[in-house]
């Protein structure tokens, strides 16, 4: 089977672990366990998708033992507009399927997670580096609380997604 359908396109499976990868890093351990499919398939998908520079390791994370892979969506944006369309292609696809797993099934989750759960826009008024700026400190955000809960175990626990999009709206000579 090949890795992608075109140009670093990424098919079916490979496409939904691109895509769970652009909601941020996990092990290959975890994409397995999150898409249903065995962790060595998994590590073939994360290969395939690293010659095509779709993915890479994020050495930084883990402890020795775990070793996570994060979509390199700066490096496809930087590499030209077939690529960047085709990660947020997959970004897109797996957000809004995941979203409506969600909502198909919040009503078997109980209250407390109900209560947790949470979804919401806020529009701003932004220059550049101010837009990249908050990206940065969401990211730092996200980032410490995956460190925070790798570092204290508990039964309670359960993957959650978190998804950040900043972007500016309409017209590109809008202000």
């Amino acid at each position: 089977m090949a890795a992608t359908q075109g140009p670093g396109q990424p098919d079916g499976a490979r496409g939904e672990v691109l895509g769970r990868l652009l909601e941020g890093p996990a092990t290959p351990s975890e994409l397995a366990a999150a898409l249903g499919i065995a962790r060595t398939t998994v590590n073939d998908y994360l290969r395939a998708l690293a010659r095509h520079e779709l993915v890479e390791r994020a050495p930084e994370l883990g402890d020795g033992r775990q070793r996570y892979w994060r979509a390199s969506s700066v490096a496809a944006r930087r590499r030209g507009t077939e690529r960047r369309t085709v990660t947020l292609d997959a970004r897109l696809a797996s957000r809004t399927e995941r979203f409506q797993r969600w909502l198909d099934r919040q009503d078997e989750f109980d209250s407390a997670w109900l209560a947790a759960a949470s979804t919401g826009t806020a529009p701003l008024a932004l220059a550049p580096d101010e837009l990249a700026a908050l990206a940065d400190e969401l990211t730092e955000v996200v980032a410490r609380h995956r460190r925070s809960a790798a570092e204290r175990a508990r039964d309670d626990r359960r993957a959650v997604v978190v998804q950040i999009d900043a972007y500016p709206i309409g017209d590109p000579d809008d202000r």
